[in-house]
C-alpha cells in the first residue's frame, strides 16, 4: 500500500511534468503564489521545475531509505 509520501511525490513529478508540457509553473515568490511561464521568465520556470523534481526524487527514493535504515 502506498504512503501519504509516496503519494505526494508522484503528484508533485505529476505537476512538474504537467508545469513541462503546458509551459508554466506555480511557485512561491515571497508571501502571494505566482505563475511563472518558459516564455516571460524562464529563469524561474526552470528553477521551479527543477526544485519540484529534486523534492519529488528526495520524498520517493530517498525517504524510504531513511524509514529502512
Amino acid at each position: 500500500m502506498m504512503d501519504f509520501f509516496e503519494f505526494f511525490a508522484m503528484m508533485l513529478a505529476l505537476y512538474a511534468t504537467w508545469g513541462l508540457i503546458s509551459g508554466e509553473v506555480g511557485g512561491k515568490s515571497g508571501a502571494h503564489w505566482r505563475t511563472y511561464t518558459r516564455a516571460e521568465s524562464p529563469f524561474y520556470y526552470w528553477s521551479a521545475i527543477v526544485c519540484y523534481y529534486t523534492l519529488a526524487f528526495f520524498v520517493f527514493v530517498i525517504m524510504p531509505a531513511l524509514k529502512a535504515a
